[in-house]
């Protein structure tokens, strides 16, 4: 009798540890099936983000404007003040693009990597004087006016960066001050 109990607690003992290592590998393969799907998930957003920029004419064209130096603010902006000109629309919907990945970054939904697809279009726009001013007029409005400015992500991106002066975010900023705009 004894011994018939004893190969019960065996197997028993066996069917538990069967389960278990069963359980193990199944987790294993999930945490797996898991990590392969982020990776992918990180990959269409990158395409998303880059045929964006890429694909989209209007992106193209502002992105060509402000690479050869051609966009002057405000003289691209056809009126006196914000929210009527074709072009600037066009500018604050590439400057978004930009700025959305600025967000994704830090956040780690992009890693180091897969931002450096993207940084140097990024750092050339953010290098653009024109560029600069735009975003510097904005962001003093916004303040003024205690509202989140559209390209917050952007603008820290290249103060930390050191794309954009320090004192970028103050309204005596030594390098835009000469060139603000009326709406303030």
């Amino acid at each position: 009798m004894e011994c018939i109990y004893n190969n019960r607690e065996a197997l028993t003992i066996i069917i538990a540890g069967v389960g278990t290592l069963l359980t193990t590998i199944g987790g294993i393969f999930a945490l797996l099936q898991w990590k392969a799907n982020t990776t992918l998930k990180r990959a269409e957003i990158i395409e998303q983000i880059i045929n964006k920029f890429r694909s989209n004419k209007d992106n193209v064209s502002v992105a060509q404007e402000v690479e050869y130096n051609k966009f002057k603010y405000p003289d691209n902006l056809r009126t006196s003040y914000f929210g009527i000109d074709d072009f600037e629309s066009k500018l604050d919907t590439y400057l978004a693009l930009m700025d959305y990945v600025c967000y994704l970054s830090p956040k780690k939904i992009l890693k180091e990597k897969e931002f450096a697809i993207l940084h140097f279009k990024i750092k050339m726009t953010l290098k653009n004087y024109e560029i600069q001013v735009y975003l510097w007029n904005l962001f003093i409005f916004s303040r003024k006016n205690s509202i989140f400015c559209s390209f917050e992500n952007l603008i820290e991106y290249g103060l930390k960066n050191k794309i954009l002066p320090i004192d970028f975010k103050e309204e005596s900023c030594d390098s835009y001050k000469d060139r603000k705009m009326l709406f303030q």
